[in-house]
């Protein structure tokens, strides 16, 4: 039993990548299939191991938020500056739920909560682990669309992959600091909203 307890973060992890990157795209479920599991698996890294979350607390810091949401705005505005082409479809209806509501929950649920947890029952560790890699998974599940778009948007996805390892780092440095769900989630739709709003705004400019 003791044995089992400590290879099961790795399990839970492998376990993750296999779904998630192969068998869900070999079995050609719909785009929809993706986010669920990715729902479902943080949900269950968090009830096995719940001590120490917490879904309460939330710390509003105005000038924080208002940080985020320049970046998201500085990183949309400078794919356009450079002619990146965006995978985004902006006149889309449902891409402001997807992009500034859902996505930061589900994400923030799965790297910053599940990912967070795994790791730190993990029983190989080294120091700022949980912080390392949780960034590097925040940011390599961004680079995956590398492998899936027309190589027009491959710039662009290079250039999020760089800018969602920066963003990741400070969010996992926000929750070792706090562990406070709810703020992170907040902080990401700022980011995203500023990202989202800027679209607008250039063409409006």
């Amino acid at each position: 039993m003791r044995g089992m307890k400590k290879i099961l973060p790795y399990l839970l992890f492998l376990f993750y990548v296999l779904v998630r990157y192969y068998l869900l795209d070999l079995l050609s479920l719909p785009s929809y299939s993706s986010l669920l599991f990715e729902v479902l698996f943080a949900l269950t890294c968090i009830i096995i191991y719940w001590e120490g979350i917490d879904f309460i607390n939330f710390f509003f810091d105005k000038r924080l938020f208002f940080i985020y949401f320049l970046l998201g705005g500085i990183c949309l505005a400078t794919a356009r500056f450079n002619q990146w082409s965006i995978p985004f479809d902006f006149q889309e209806p449902s891409l402001f739920f997807h992009m500034v509501l859902l996505g930061p929950v589900v994400e923030e649920l799965l790297f910053r909560l599940g990912f967070w947890k795994l790791i730190e029952n993990m029983p190989l560790r080294f120091k700022y682990d949980h912080i390392i890699l949780t960034s590097l998974f925040f940011s390599a599940s961004h680079f995956y669309a590398y492998y899936l778009v027309p190589d027009n948007f491959k710039t662009f996805v290079l250039f999020q992959t760089l800018y969602t390892l920066f963003i990741g780092v400070m969010w996992a440095l926000d929750f070792y600091q706090r562990r406070s769900y709810t703020t992170l989630v907040a902080l990401h739709m700022s980011f995203n909203l500023g990202f989202f709003l800027t679209h607008f705004w250039s063409y409006l400019a």
